[in-house]
C-alpha cells in the first residue's frame, strides 16, 4: 500500500437512515475547522441525543457547543440535542482521571467515544506534566490513558442496553512511513536501559514529520493490544485513517511542507472534513464485531502498514504497550483492575 492515499474517493457515503438516536457520544478534540468539529455536527445531524465534545478548556468548549448548535442543519433538527462541553487536555495526562469523574457525574451511559484529540508540529517539545516528548505523549500516552478510563462507563453501558459500546481512536495512513523505517530501531530489549518512551524523548530521535507519523504506528499498536483485552462484546474498538482531509493541521510546519502538503491534497484528491468525518460515523454506527481490532480505511476494514507483522513490530507493540501501561497505572492507580 502506498503511503499516501493516491486512490481515495474524494466523498463518502453513509446511509440516510443511519441515526443515533437515544445514544450518548464522545468526540474529543473539537475545533472549528476540523475533523473532531466535523463529526460532532454529523453526529447531531444524524440525532444523537446526547453529544459530549471536548476541548482544551471549558470556555473553548463552551464556545464551540454554541456554534455547533447554531448550526443550520443543527438548528433545523425538531429536537434541540444535548451538547455537553468538556474540558480535557491531553498535554497534562493526570487531569484526564478527573475528566472522566466529570464525565460520568454528566452522563447515566456513554455508547460510544471517539478518540480525535491529537497534536502535530516541527519542533521537539516536552510535556509539562511528564516531561516525555509532548506528540506522543498526547497522540500516544494520554490517548490510551483517556481511553482505560473510559472503559468502565462504556462497559456499564454495553450490559445495561445488551449492545456493544463502541471505542475508535482516529489515526493516520502516515504509519506507513514511521521513523523506524528510517532509523536504526530502538532498544528492543527488557535491561534498565531499554526503555522505549525514554529513547522516544530524547532530542535526537525526533524529526520534524516523523515523529507524527511513529505516533499514528504506535497508537495502532495498542488499539491491537487494548482489543485483543476487551471482549467484542462489551466494546468495540478500532482505529482508522480519514484520509488525507484538508483541514489547518500542519500550519505550524515551514513554507516547504506546507508546499508539498497542497501539492499532495491535490494528487491524493483531499476531503472536505465533513467528508473525512464520516469515516468516523461510519466506525462507531455501521461496522460491526469484524472490526474489532481492526484499522479502517475509506469506510472499510483494511490492513495496517506491514511493520506491525514484522518481528521488530511485534516487539515494539508489545514493549510499548507494557511502558504505557505502566504509566497509566501510576497516573491513575484503579486501573490495575481494568481488565478484571
Amino acid at each position: 500500500m502506498p503511503t499516501l492515499p493516491l486512490s481515495q474517493p474524494r466523498t463518502l457515503t453513509l446511509p440516510s437512515s443511519l441515526t443515533f438516536a437515544s445514544k450518548t457520544i464522545l468526540v474529543t478534540g473539537c475545533t472549528p475547522g476540523g475533523l473532531g468539529y466535523s463529526a460532532a455536527k454529523l453526529l447531531l445531524i444524524h440525532h444523537t441525543s446526547t453529544l459530549v465534545i471536548t476541548a482544551r478548556s471549558q470556555s473553548s468548549a463552551d464556545s464551540i457547543a454554541s456554534i455547533l448548535l447554531n448550526e443550520p442543519l443543527v438548528k433545523a433538527l425538531p429536537t434541540r440535542p444535548t451538547i455537553i462541553p468538556l474540558p480535557l487536555d491531553l498535554d497534562h495526562p493526570s487531569a484526564i482521571p478527573a475528566f472522566t469523574t466529570a464525565l460520568t457525574n454528566s452522563v447515566t451511559d456513554l455508547d460510544a467515544a471517539i478518540l480525535n484529540a491529537g497534536r502535530g508540529g516541527p519542533t521537539y517539545t516536552q510535556s509539562p506534566d511528564t516531561r516525555h516528548e509532548a506528540i506522543l505523549q498526547v497522540n500516544v500516552y494520554s490517548s490510551l490513558l483517556n481511553a482505560l478510563d473510559l472503559l468502565p462507563l462504556l462497559r456499564r453501558t454495553a450490559a445495561r442496553k445488551n449492545t456493544p459500546s463502541r471505542l475508535t481512536w482516529v489515526g493516520s495512513f502516515v504509519q506507513f512511513d514511521h521513523e523506524f523505517s528510517k532509523t536504526n530501531l530502538p532498544p528492543l530489549g527488557d535491561g534498565p536501559n531499554d526503555s522505549l518512551i525514554a529513547h522516544l524523548d530524547q532530542k535526537k530521535t525526533f524529526g520534524p514529520t516523523s515523529r507524527y507519523n511513529t505516533s499514528r504506528l504506535l497508537s495502532t499498536m495498542l488499539t491491537r493490544e487494548l482489543a485483543a483485552r476487551v471482549p467484542k462484546e462489551e466494546v468495540i474498538i478500532n482505529d482508522l485513517s480519514p484520509g488525507m482531509v484538508a483541514t489547518n493541521f500542519g500550519t505550524k510546519h515551514g513554507l516547504l511542507f506546507r508546499v508539498v502538503s497542497a501539492v499532495a491534497m491535490k494528487v491524493t484528491r483531499s476531503r472536505a472534513p465533513d467528508e473525512g468525518a464520516k469515516t468516523y460515523l461510519w466506525a462507531i454506527g455501521e461496522c460491526g464485531e469484524e472490526s474489532h481490532g481492526a484499522y479502517l480505511v475509506d469506510n472499510a476494514i483494511s490492513e495496517r502498514t506491514p511493520f506491525v507483522e514484522s518481528a521488530e513490530g511485534k516487539t515494539i507493540q508489545k514493549k510499548i504497550w507494557d511502558e504505557v501501561f505502566t504509566e497509566c497505572v501510576t497516573t491513575d492507580p484503579s486501573l490495575k483492575t481494568v481488565f478484571d
